[in-house]
């Protein structure tokens, strides 16, 4: 059910005498305060998600940047035992 129509039925209800208006002013409140919340988190969650598409390609770019391309020589390397 959306909001429009939880907002129809509740003016058909203070219409018809089912529901005061002050109930139903009180019920818009709770309701708009119910889904402000909602609303930013939805937003967090799209920006996390952009994050972490970004954040996947530096980490791509890192592995590209520290993979060697072609043969690796290890000249001038001494190891001791």
């Amino acid at each position: 059910m959306s909001t429009q129509d939880l907002v129809s039925e509740g003016i058909t209800d203070a219409i018809a005498g089912r529901l005061t208006p002050g109930d139903l002013v009180m019920f818009l409140v709770f309701m708009a305060m119910l889904l402000e919340p909602v609303a930013m988190i939805a937003g967090t969650l799209g920006q996390l998600q952009g994050n972490l598409a970004g954040f996947d390609r530096v980490l791509d770019e890192v592995v590209r940047f520290v993979e060697p391309e072609g043969e690796v020589s290890f000249q001038w390397v001494l190891a001791r035992t």
